[in-house]
């Protein structure tokens, strides 16, 4: 279930009630959405928060769930502003990128139902502030026990198809309690690290595009029944001791910073993964673009800018490049499950900088391109299952990535949004299509191995 095609959204109250809404065809239904490479980068919280915040309402905002909100703003302007096609004023709305961080606190669980994969996330409201709060907004809702819903006159066919698979949901919702409740376990607890000194608003206020990173690796490479804790190395904020003792991996995100400058945060970090990597053996590293780089120049590597930068500052490799891994990379036991072809790999790339060097009695480079030699190393002394570090984003869809590119362009190179997204588009037309459902199903086999 790699691939998640929707996503639905299940309000409960402490009596394990549901919610539906009205929507505008006169169907009642959970929030649901459809999940697309281009829309939603087949990602479930930017699918939810985008289907909140476009389809239900603009004014729509998380805080409603639980407290009773006063609306700032009149709700027609903010419609316009979430318009379905206009997708850049929504990467830059504070609502959207809040709310899919938000969204990852849920628990969820995944289902089969009728051929179509569903994550369904579950969140506990308050019954009578957010009942107030979507009639504010001119939302009709109603929360219900499941044997009441099934007897609603009119439900949308999502709806139907998931209250027809006969789903536990108060059994299902008490597991996840159960989970987020118990101790911390080698089995089933993943450290996830941000890196951002910046905090979400300062820089939106800056006109800064923000990455939802932590939507992006809890949506697709979280699986039910685990427990994933969020860090950030730019606010200093690194799990303790006793959690890492009792996790079983790290994953590394991107950042917009550089592995080798002499920031405080950078040199803390740098000092902290130095220390980590020896003295807790057991655990995994799943570590990507600035992950990658910042774990290779902790541990007697180097990460230097690529050639073209040092020219050009604002120089980014944004292109979809063919990895060429070795045949010991096909060995591993979490490659072998998966039958992958012995063939080149194409990945999505956004990067300015590049690992030059790694400690061979550390790492070993299993994949590279025809541009860098480094673009893929593991361990080099435990069978590939310690180390899985990509210079390239196995979690970006290639389309749904052209439209993050031009929005860099559009900001950094001072062109208008829809110039800078044709050119995008054009390029991406004449290039190879990236194999993001197989990097995503190998990373998650990594981490489950």
């Amino acid at each position: 279930m790699d691939k998640k095609e929707n996503v639905a959204l299940l309000l409960h109250t402490e009596n394990y009630k549901l919610v539906v809404f009205k929507y505008a065809n006169g169907k009642y239904g959970f929030l649901r959405q459809k999940l697309t490479e281009e829309d939603d980068n087949f990602c479930p919280p930017l699918g939810i928060t985008r289907h909140i915040l476009t389809q239900i309402s603009g004014g729509f905002r998380l805080e409603m769930f639980t407290q009773e909100v006063q609306l700032e703003q009149n709700c027609d302007v903010l419609k316009r502003l979430y318009n379905l096609n206009d997708w850049h004023k929504l990467w830059m709305s504070y609502e959207y990128n809040s709310m899919c961080d938000q969204i990852c606190q849920f628990s969820f669980s995944e289902v089969l139902v009728d051929n179509s994969n569903y994550q369904i996330y579950y969140h506990k409201i308050n019954h009578e502030n957010f009942s107030l709060n979507m009639k504010k907004l001119g939302v009709e809702i109603m929360i219900l026990h499941l044997g009441q819903i099934k007897q609603l006159p009119d439900i949308d066919e999502a709806t139907s198809k998931i209250i027809s698979a006969n789903i536990n949901f108060q059994s299902e919702i008490q597991q996840q309690i159960e989970l987020e409740n118990s101790p911390n376990s080698k089995e089933n607890t993943f450290i996830f690290i941000q890196n951002k000194p910046i905090d979400l608003k300062s820089k939106l206020d800056k006109g800064i595009p923000d990455m939802p990173t932590k939507a992006f690796y809890y949506g697709i490479f979280k699986k039910s029944k685990q427990k994933w804790l969020p860090y950030n190395s730019g606010t200093h904020h690194l799990p303790t001791d006793e959690v890492l003792e009792n996790s079983k991996a790290i994953i590394q995100s991107g950042a917009a910073s550089s592995a080798y400058e002499e920031q405080e945060w950078i040199i803390s970090y740098r000092e902290w993964l130095n220390k980590v990597y020896f003295k807790y053996p057991h655990l995994k590293f799943l570590s990507i673009c600035f992950g990658e780089q910042v774990l290779a120049h902790s541990l007697n590597g180097k990460c230097e800018e690529v050639e073209e930068r040092k020219q050009n500052k604002q120089f980014y490799n944004i292109k979809t490049e063919a990895l060429n891994f070795d045949d010991s990379f096909f060995s591993f036991p979490y490659v072998c499950k998966l039958n992958v072809p012995k063939k080149p790999i194409f990945i999505s790339k956004a990067h300015g900088d590049i690992v030059s060097k790694i400690d061979t009695t550390l790492f070993k480079v299993i994949a590279s391109s025809e541009n860098y030699h480094v673009e893929v190393f593991t361990d080099a002394t435990n069978q590939g299952n310690k180390v899985l570090a990509f210079q390239g984003h196995p979690e970006y869809a290639g389309k749904w990535k052209m439209r993050k590119d031009s929005q860099y362009f559009a900001l950094y190179l001072k062109k208008p949004v829809e110039e800078a997204y044709e050119f995008i588009k054009k390029s991406r037309e004449t290039s190879q299509v990236d194999d993001f459902h197989l990097l995503r199903l190998i990373c998650s086999s990594f981490l489950q191995n």
